[in-house]
């Protein structure tokens, strides 16, 4: 069925405008972007409201929001009831507003919008801002010094967290939720079988793991686990393509694994420099530290390197 113009137009700024406005959430500089496309969003739903305001039914759309508009009531009067201005209670209405804006646009355009093509352009959005984190994460572990990665620490907590944000457990929820779509996208035969997939889930699998979330690695563990289950014992017939997805991403784990015990065994020769291996420590000793509760940074430190003089020195000052 082919769609009138304004409403591809609409629908398809719908999608742009609330995966954008959800993403500004992990990574800051993307709320530009977003702001920019609401506000056409706004332009154009109002434009097609009164092109078609016969066909769009206002009371039942009041009817399903209405709790909604009494919280923003609610806001707009506590605002002019303060003698101050206090920016988080506009903050929030101004986050209601968006978010009354997005449903009465959804309300008008639902059945114009593609469930699994907004599933897509998520996890391509997820990818790339999975891309962009690790190798702002990897500039500053190895000190290449790239003026524009290092302005992009600025919205990270911490430095050892691939994290683009202040929360890396909230960086990491988006991450496990691309995991899950992937792999929902994968069983329902929606993506085109080629290598991009592989490359996805092991995007998503990295960030969850450097994120330095200790509960999203749980997650992951479990996510893998339940999966590999209902793959062999499922009764439906067996998606081969999911099967290799899974199997595949095993092997690589295995070989990581493999890989990184050889890395661990001339570590001390690899990783020369002080700040490279205090980068290293710090996001190992958020998971080392779950495991045993009380063990030290600096004993944690002593079993990883060789101590030294220098290291010492700089723990002492530091910690």
């Amino acid at each position: 069925m082919q769609l009138p113009a304004n409403k591809k137009i609409l629908s398809n700024l719908w999608v742009f405008s609330l995966l954008l406005y959800l993403f500004r959430s992990i990574f800051e500089p993307l709320k530009y972007i977003a702001a920019v496309l609401l506000i056409l969003l706004t332009i154009t739903t109002l434009i097609y409201s009164v092109q078609n305001y016969r066909q769009i039914n206002l009371s039942s759309f009041f009817n399903s929001t209405k709790e909604i508009l009494i919280i923003s009531a609610f806001f707009i009067i506590g605002i002019f009831e303060t003698q101050k201005l206090i920016l988080f209670p506009v903050k929030e209405l101004i986050n209601f507003v968006i978010i009354l804006l997005l449903v009465y646009s959804y309300f008008i355009i639902y059945k114009s919008i593609s469930f699994y093509k907004s599933i897509k352009l998520f996890l391509n959005i997820s990818s790339i801002l999975g891309v962009l984190a690790l190798i702002v994460w990897l500039n500053n572990l190895f000190d290449f010094n790239i003026s524009f990665l290092k302005y992009l620490e600025q919205y990270k907590k911490s430095k050892v967290s691939i994290s683009l944000t202040t929360d890396y457990n909230f960086y990491s929820l988006f991450f496990i939720f691309s995991l899950l779509f992937e792999f929902y996208l994968i069983y329902k035969n929606q993506v085109h079988k080629t290598s991009k997939e592989f490359i996805f889930v092991w995007i998503f699998i990295i960030n969850i793991f450097l994120s330095g979330s200790r509960r999203a690695v749980i997650v992951l563990l479990l996510l893998l686990g339940v999966s590999i289950f209902f793959l062999f014992h499922s009764k439906r017939k067996r998606n081969i393509f999911l099967y290799k997805v899974i199997t595949s991403t095993q092997i690589i784990a295995v070989f990581m694994v493999f890989t990184f015990s050889i890395l661990v065994i001339f570590r001390n020769y690899i990783i020369i420099k002080t700040k490279q291996r205090n980068n290293i420590t710090q996001l190992s000793y958020r998971y080392a530290s779950f495991f045993n509760k009380n063990i030290s940074y600096f004993d944690f430190y002593n079993i990883l390197w060789t101590i030294d003089t220098e290291y010492k020195h700089n723990v002492y000052k530091n910690y």
